[in-house]
């Protein structure tokens, strides 16, 4: 009735020694990988942020090209109140760096007078932080200071945060310079152009 042993047929299976040497050897080259994956990461962050710093500064001096090379003290002053506080009275020019300053790619263009683009083409954070901390505040008689590095909670400004600035005094409608602050992955890096 039951066959012999001899007929019968053994599958090999895969011993609990085999199976923890492979995965020995997948956590081996993880370890080793991360790393340079964590790497790029950071680095890409970076590339962002420098990207969104430099869109920042065409849109100033696309500006500055209608306002004799002045700048805004606010990234919402318009080109007409530069104008008229520089002495041109009755300049009507709604053109201005951001609706938000410098805001995120969904919240920066709500008019057609901003520079910034607009359309979800203007990724100022990594993480979803809130846009009103994106403006540096001037102070009297001096350049703004940077912000401080670090990552944030939420709601806040942190990492990923390209800043706009003022190089001038609080409270001058049309100033001569701006400073642009982008906190990066690992540390703040800096524009500052003053017209000549």
């Amino acid at each position: 009735m039951f066959g012999s042993k001899k007929n019968r047929i053994y599958k090999k299976g895969t011993s609990l020694v085999e199976l923890m040497i492979f995965v020995l050897i997948v956590a081996i080259l993880g370890s080793v990988t991360y790393p340079h994956i964590l790497g790029m990461y950071r680095r890409a962050c970076d590339a962002s942020v420098k990207s969104n710093m430099f869109t920042l500064q065409i849109a100033a001096e696309n500006f500055a090209s209608m306002t004799h090379g002045m700048y805004p003290e606010h990234g919402v002053t318009t080109v007409g109140e530069v104008l008229t506080a520089m002495g041109f009275p009755g300049a009507v020019n709604l053109s201005r760096i951001a609706d938000n300053c410098p805001g995120t790619g969904a919240t920066v263009v709500t008019t057609p007078d901003a520079l910034l683009p607009g359309n979800n083409t203007y990724y100022n954070h990594l993480f979803p932080f809130a846009n009103s901390l994106d403006e540096l505040p001037a102070v009297p008689g001096g350049p703004v200071a940077p912000p401080h590095h670090y990552i944030p909670g939420p709601g806040e400004s942190g990492a990923g945060t390209v800043y706009w600035g003022p190089a001038g005094a609080a409270g001058t409608t049309a100033i001569e310079g701006y400073v642009i602050y982008g906190d990066s992955y690992l540390g703040l890096i800096y524009i500052e152009l003053i017209s000549e």
